[in-house]
């Protein structure tokens, strides 16, 4: 029985089965980890609305409320062997990947704003050229390139266990 709800789940209302991974024993941390399957429509089983985003149009999210739903369990605990870890894998690859394009919708933002503030002058020259646009501007770049360095050397890390 699955009780709890998910928000920002992806491309809810297109699919007849969904994955779902829940924690079956919060205490027992990633090791109390299972996935089920569920086939909509199914009683107890809703979604809400989907999520107006700025960016990362392509998938449909919205939010997955499950109200005493009954599924068959496909792994976790007390399943096939190797399940949990497969999951942690799996999530450490969507982290990862979440990180490159949060980077790459920074730097595009960015690369607007920088030119934007090359061609409006104030005071006879760019404002990019002013002393506190140009030190905020500074910092801008320095949180996307350490964004960068922190998601690459994490994939690093896991490409090299």
């Amino acid at each position: 029985m699955l009780n709890g709800a998910k928000v920002w789940a992806d491309n809810l209302g297109i699919a007849e089965v969904y994955c779902v991974a829940c924690n079956t024993d919060p205490s027992q941390g990633d090791d109390r980890i299972a996935l089920i399957y569920m086939e909509v429509p199914n009683k107890g089983f809703t979604f809400g609305g989907f999520e107006e985003k700025a960016g990362l149009l392509g998938g449909r999210d919205a939010i997955f409320i499950s109200r005493t739903c009954v599924f068959p369990r496909i792994g976790g605990p007390r399943g096939p062997a190797g399940t949990p870890n497969s999951s942690k894998t799996t999530w450490s690859f969507y982290r990862i990947v979440s990180g490159a394009l949060a980077v790459g919708m920074a730097q595009g933002a960015f690369d607007v704003i920088l030119s934007s503030t090359s061609v409006r002058i104030a005071a006879g020259k760019p404002i990019r050229q002013h002393t506190i646009d140009a030190s905020m501007l500074a910092d801008i770049a320095i949180s996307i390139q350490v964004g960068r360095d922190a998601y690459t050397n994490v994939a690093y890390m896991y490409d090299r266990p």
